[in-house]
């Protein structure tokens, strides 16, 4: 399941568990399942990569997609699609 988090009216929403700047192809994810760097591929929304954690995600399929603006996440709302993953360890 994939859902969206935006900038909406938050302004607590930009800087990632990572140290960048949220945006377009930033997701936050499970850190136990998915470590920060894994990239995905995600049909409809492109390829990202896991910059961000969050205390309601957990689990392997709970990915937040980062969206620029309220609107884009709302029309995303929540899905459940195959996703393919790359996970690069040191």
């Amino acid at each position: 399941m994939a859902s969206g988090p935006s900038r909406g009216k938050s302004k607590t929403v930009g800087r990632t568990a990572s140290g960048t700047t949220a945006q377009h192809g930033t997701i936050a994810a499970d850190p136990t399942v998915y470590p920060l760097g894994t990239v995905m591929d995600i049909p409809g929304y492109g390829k990202g990569r896991v910059e961000d954690t969050g205390g309601a995600i957990r689990g392997p399929e709970r990915p937040d997609l980062f969206f620029n603006s309220h609107q884009q996440a709302l029309e995303w709302g929540r899905q459940r699609l195959p996703v393919k993953v790359w996970m690069i360890h040191p």
